[in-house]
C-alpha cells in the first residue's frame, strides 16, 4: 500500500489538464461556433450597466460584439477585467480583457444554469483575441490563442462527450501534429489536416498496446496493430478472454460534460495513456487539492455551506457496447475499487477579524482539509491595502521589513495575536485601543478617512496603512508547516498568506454597505446512481445493477460519485457476461474533493464592543 500511496501522492492535478475532440463530421460541426463568429457581420448590441471595482464608479453603457449564434436571440453581459475599466472602444465594442456571457432572456442574471455560453479572455473590436476560453453549457470548450475570432496555433477542444484534442489550430480547425484523447480510452498521436486526423501517427491503448497508422482525412488506410485481442488492464493482452462476448465489447467511463456543466463544483476527465484521471474541472479547487492556493482561491470553500459539498458529486457516464452491434447477455456489473484514500492534507484559511472595536491586532486561521497542521510558522510584513495593482495582482508590493512569528501546531483552528508585534514596530498601541474616529456622512468619508489616518502613529508602518472607511494594513507573506498524509509520510508546505488587519474604524450615521454572496447551485440527476466511496479502502466492489434486459447491444449508466470526504480512488468498471468472458474498462483514478466544515471558533473577541453589527463583516 506505501509504494502504490507513493505514486499517487506524485499525482499532480494541474499537471493533468492538458486538452480533448471529436473526428470527421464531428469535429468540424463543433466547431461550427467559432467558425460563425468569425464569418459573423452585424454585431449584437445590448444597453448595459458597467461597474468599476477599482472606484466603485457605475456607468451605463451601449455595448457591440460579435456573437457565435445570432439567430438564438440571446442576451449578453460584458463584464471588463479589473484594470480594463470601461473596456470599451469609442464606437461601443468590447476590448480588452474581460468575461461575456450569452443566457437565455428573461431569466434572473445571478442564475449560472441560464448561460449558454461564455468567453473569457481579450477581445478586440467586439471579437475574441488574444488568450481565453469559450464553454458551452453542453461541457464543451474551445481554449487557446484566437485571432480574429478563430484559433489559432496552440489550442484545445473538449467536446460534450469528453473526447479532447490539443495541439496546433489554423483557421479554428486542427492542423499540425496533434493529440486526440478519445473517451474510450485510447490515444492517437500524429497529424492532424482541417480538423481531422490525416498523416502518419500512434495508437495508445490503454493497457499497454502500442502501434502505427497513416490516416487519410480521418480514414485509416495502414496500421501496424497485432492480431491480438486488446485489454485493459494486463499490458493490453489477455489472450484467455479473446473470445467471446468479452472480445466483442469496447467500454469507456467519463465525466457527463452536459449535467456537469450546471453544477457549483465541476469534475473534468483526462485521458492518458495509462486510463482516466477524473478531478475538479476549476483551477482554484486543483491549486486547492495540490496546496497550492492562493488566498483569494478560498473563496470557493466560503461561497458554499457544508450542505453543499455533501451534495457535491462527480457525474460519470458508463458506456458500454458490442462492437459489432450484436446482442450479448449481461450477467453482472461491477465498480471494483482497488484503492480509497483519504487526502489529508490541510486548506488553510486566513479570516481577518472585523467588528465590535476599531483596533483588532489579530486574525485566525481555520483548516478546510482533513489532517493537522504541525510546527507552522509565518514570515510576513505589511503594506498598504493601496498599493495592490488589479492589473499585476501578483506583482511585488511595497512594505514593512519581514516579521517572524511561530504558530505551532493545531487542527482545525488557532488564533494569531499581532499585538506585540505592533508594539515592536513602534506603534502607538495604546492610541489605536482607544481613540474612535467619525464622519458625519458617506459623502465625507474620503475626507474623514486621510483625516483619521493622519493622525494615527504607526510607527514602521506609517505609509504601509490606508482605506477608505475601515483604515487598515495588508499582512501578507507565507505560512510554513508539516503535516502527515495517509501512508505515513511526513511533508512540508509553503502556502501564501494574504488579509486586512484592522486599525481604525471610521463611523458613519446608519452603519456601512452591507455585503452579499450567492448561493451555491446542484442540478439533480435522478437518473444517476448514487455511488458513496468510503474514504478508506481497499480490493472492495460496488454492484452496478441492470433491471433492464440482460441481452443487450449497448448499455450506458451514469454515476453520481462521491465521499464524504476528500479522497483518491483507484477503480474500474467490470462487465461479466453469460459465457463467463470478463470486459474491465481502462483504469480510472478519482480525486474527489470534500472540504471539512470546521468546529473552530475564535476566542479574541474584545470584552466590551462599542460598533454596531453593520461593522461586522465590510466589504
Amino acid at each position: 500500500m506505501a509504494g502504490r500511496a507513493a505514486g499517487w501522492r506524485g499525482a499532480v492535478l494541474a499537471a493533468a489538464v492538458a486538452g480533448f475532440a471529436p473526428t470527421g463530421a464531428a469535429w468540424a460541426e463543433a466547431q461550427a461556433p467559432a467558425q460563425a463568429l468569425a464569418r459573423a457581420e452585424a454585431p449584437s448590441e445590448r444597453l448595459q450597466v458597467i461597474y468599476n471595482p477599482e472606484t466603485r464608479a457605475v456607468s451605463r453603457r451601449m455595448v457591440r460584439l460579435y456573437d457565435p449564434h445570432p439567430g438564438m436571440a440571446l442576451d449578453f453581459t460584458w463584464e471588463p477585467a479589473p484594470g480594463n475599466w470601461p473596456g470599451i472602444t469609442p464606437d461601443g465594442f468590447a476590448d480588452g480583457p474581460g468575461k461575456v456571457s450569452w443566457r437565455a432572456p428573461g431569466v434572473a442574471g445571478y442564475d449560472p444554469r441560464a448561460v449558454h455560453h461564455s468567453y473569457e479572455g481579450t477581445l478586440a473590436a467586439g471579437r475574441f483575441e488574444g488568450r481565453g476560453v469559450l464553454r458551452y453549457r453542453d461541457g464543451s470548450r474551445y481554449e487557446g490563442t484566437w485571432v480574429a475570432g478563430l484559433l489559432e496555433g496552440a489550442g484545445m477542444h473538449l467536446d460534450a462527450s469528453g473526447n479532447r484534442y490539443e495541439g496546433p489550430f489554423a483557421a479554428g480547425r486542427a492542423e499540425g501534429q496533434g493529440i486526440w484523447r478519445s473517451r474510450e480510452g485510447w490515444v492517437y498521436t500524429g497529424g492532424f489536416a482541417a480538423g481531422q486526423r490525416h498523416g502518419e501517427g500512434r495508437v495508445a491503448l490503454p493497457g499497454g498496446l502500442r502501434y502505427d497508422v497513416v490516416m487519410d482525412r480521418g480514414e485509416e488506410v495502414h496500421s501496424t496493430r497485432p492480431r491480438v485481442f486488446a485489454d485493459a488492464t494486463l499490458g493490453g493482452l489477455l489472450p484467455a478472454q479473446s473470445g467471446g462476448a468479452a472480445g466483442k465489447v469496447a467500454m469507456a467511463v467519463v465525466i457527463d460534460q452536459r449535467v456537469t456543466e450546471e453544477q457549483s463544483v465541476r469534475y473534468t476527465h483526462h485521458v492518458g495513456e495509462n486510463g482516466v484521471m477524473i478531478f475538479p474541472m476549476d483551477e482554484e479547487l486543483q491549486r486547492i487539492w495540490n496546496g497550492e492556493a492562493r488566498p483569494e482561491d478560498l473563496y470557493v470553500l466560503t461561497d458554499m455551506s457544508q450542505m453543499d459539498w455533501d451534495a457535491t458529486r462527480a457525474f460519470a457516464v458508463l458506456d458500454l457496447a458490442t462492437e459489432d452491434g450484436s446482442r450479448v447477455r449481461l450477467k453482472s456489473l461491477d465498480l471494483a475499487v482497488d484503492l480509497s484514500m483519504p487526502h489529508l492534507r490541510p486548506v488553510l484559511e486566513a479570516q481577518p477579524h472585523a467588528g465590535c472595536v476599531g483596533f483588532r491586532p489579530s486574525f485566525n486561521f481555520v483548516n478546510h482539509g482533513w489532517g493537522a497542521v504541525e510546527n507552522a510558522v509565518a514570515r510576513f510584513r505589511f503594506s498598504n491595502p493601496d498599493s495592490y495593482d488589479w492589473e499585476r495582482p501578483a506583482a511585488e508590493r511595497p512594505g514593512t521589513d519581514w516579521y517572524e512569528l511561530p504558530v505551532g501546531s493545531f487542527d482545525q483552528g488557532a488564533d494569531v495575536m499581532l499585538r506585540d508585534l505592533f508594539v515592536q514596530a513602534g506603534a502607538d498601541v495604546a492610541a489605536l485601543e482607544t481613540r474612535r474616529f467619525t464622519c458625519p456622512s458617506q459623502e465625507l468619508m474620503e475626507t474623514c478617512s486621510a483625516q483619521a489616518l493622519a493622525g494615527l502613529d504607526l510607527g514602521a508602518l506609517n505609509g504601509h496603512a490606508g482605506g477608505m472607511g475601515v483604515i487598515s494594513t495588508d499582512l501578507i507573506g507565507e505560512l510554513r508547516y508539516e503535516w502527515v498524509d495517509a501512508a505515513g509520510v511526513r511533508n512540508q508546505d509553503l502556502v501564501p498568506l494574504g488579509l486586512h488587519v484592522n486599525l481604525a474604524t471610521i463611523e458613519v450615521p446608519g452603519g456601512l454597505a452591507e455585503c452579499g454572496a450567492g448561493g451555491a447551485y446542484a442540478t439533480e440527476a435522478p437518473q444517476f446512481l448514487e455511488v458513496e466511496l468510503p474514504a478508506e479502502g481497499r480490493d472492495y466492489r460496488i454492484n452496478i445493477p441492470n433491471r433492464g434486459n440482460p441481452n443487450l447491444a449497448e448499455l450506458r449508466r451514469g454515476l453520481k460519485l462521491w465521499s464524504r470526504q476528500s479522497s483518491m480512488h483507484r477503480l474500474h468498471v467490470e462487465a461479466e457476461f453469460g459465457d463467463g468472458s470478463i470486459r474491465r474498462s481502462p483504469m480510472v483514478e478519482l480525486y474527489f474533493l470534500h472540504p471539512r466544515t470546521p468546529e473552530f471558533t475564535s476566542t479574541t473577541t474584545p470584552a466590551s464592543c462599542y460598533l454596531s453589527a453593520d461593522y461586522d463583516d465590510l466589504c
